[in-house]
């Protein structure tokens, strides 16, 4: 019937955003707990891929994780998958960077890239 149809899908999207928010809130427990890696992660598992790189970039910077064998898979997945996303959108130049810090994968992917789009060579 349409109002069972209707409840089922009030349930879903109530489960949807209760799932959201927990996942803020884990971030939050996270990020206060100074569990950076953890937060790093949560993000990039989450393919929140744009906020994962930000936030890994600012904790290497400023030395609250450091590139390490303990750290280097986290440092290449996030930056894969973020310059995979940047060159799904088109942005060049970030998509060089990012394959950049990719590991030997990124780097592979970055020749491909560059032989494969005249554009992105600019």
């Amino acid at each position: 019937t349409p109002h069972t149809h209707a409840c089922i899908y009030v349930c879903v999207y109530m489960h949807t955003r209760m799932h959201a928010c927990m996942q803020n809130r884990a971030l939050e427990v996270m990020l206060s707990l100074g569990d950076f890696r953890r937060t790093v992660e949560m993000l990039h598992n989450t393919r929140h891929f744009d906020l994962a790189a930000v936030f890994l970039e600012s904790c290497l910077e400023y030395g609250v994780l450091q590139r390490n064998k303990d750290t280097l898979s986290l440092i290449e997945a996030v930056s894969l998958d973020y310059a995979q996303h940047l060159q799904s959108i088109g942005l060049s130049r970030g998509t060089r960077h990012y394959f950049g810090k990719a590991g030997e994968r990124g780097r592979q992917l970055l020749e491909q890239y560059l032989t494969s789009s005249p554009r992105s060579k600019t």
